[in-house]
């Protein structure tokens, strides 16, 4: 049986990354599903790659390095979008940016998560995503990641923005050996949020503790507030925090100064930490 899931492994791979795709013009790409459907920009290949939880579908793409091998093992983060939001968001800035620095990105949309606006992935039966429902979703893409070949299992990390982060959070405490490391983009867990999350006292109690923490924002976003850095920083052993002046809750959807500075510590932090 293992021996069959290899090779079926093989052949899908060799079916995204083996077999001419269409290509579609940036303006429009974002509306198209198919599994395998492939978009290139300077530096760097998105392919389109749905995983699964049993029956449930989620919608998944996929960022490359210009030269990516599929012989070659590379460091692989896990993206994971904020409330109201989809994987949209990464590929403004955050997953082009990190592809052409050499490494693999997976950003999935959370089932629910667009309150019915765009729910690519397979809806929650109750049309509610919570920070546990996101936690699920994000655990499903690490383990179907781990399935690939050119995944670098020792250098596997997750990152989240907004709530997105108190996602990754949670799903790190929950699978915390297979994770090399959690960059937060303005989620940060505290007292101030404990009523908006539903896994807050599982997460208090049992921390993400295998890798280290890098965590940036704004100062003028009320989530950077000294008490909410303080006490997220306070729950992690090896934890880092970039604090941009001038900067709101939310940025990250056009290549502005915050979110450049942005990208390059996150460069920067997996660089050092491999």
């Amino acid at each position: 049986m293992k021996k069959l899931t290899s090779l079926l492994l093989i052949c899908a791979i060799l079916v995204c990354f083996g077999s001419p795709m269409c290509f579609a013009e940036k303006n429009n790409y974002r509306e198209v599903l198919d599994e395998g459907f492939r978009y290139e920009e300077d530096g760097c290949t998105m392919v389109v790659r749905w995983c699964s939880d049993g029956e449930a579908q989620i919608f998944g793409r996929m960022w490359l390095p210009a030269d990516f091998d599929e012989n070659t093992q590379y460091p692989t983060i896990i993206m994971c979008h904020g409330h109201n939001g989809n994987s949209d968001f990464w590929d403004k800035v955050f997953a082009p940016y990190l592809a052409k620095a050499g490494y693999v990105c997976y950003a999935i949309d959370c089932r629910s998560s667009f309150d019915g606006k765009r729910d690519y992935s397979t809806p929650n039966e109750d049309h509610v995503a919570t920070v546990n429902t996101y936690a699920r979703d994000i655990i499903v893409a690490t383990e179907f990641m781990r399935g690939m070949s050119f995944v670098d299992q020792s250098h596997l990390y997750l990152m989240g923005q907004s709530m997105g982060g108190m996602g990754v959070q949670t799903a790190a405490s929950r699978i915390g050996d297979e994770v090399a490391g959690m960059i937060l983009l303005y989620g940060f867990i505290g007292e101030s949020v404990r009523e908006m999350m539903d896994t807050y006292d599982e997460v208090m109690a049992k921390p993400y503790a295998n890798g280290e923490v890098l965590m940036l924002g704004g100062t003028l976003d009320s989530a950077c507030a000294f008490e909410n850095i303080e006490q997220c920083m306070a729950l992690y052993e090896n934890s880092t925090m970039v604090l941009i002046s001038g900067t709101r809750h939310g940025y990250g959807m056009v290549p502005d100064r915050a979110s450049e500075i942005s990208a390059q510590a996150i460069v920067d932090f997996l660089e050092r930490v491999a």
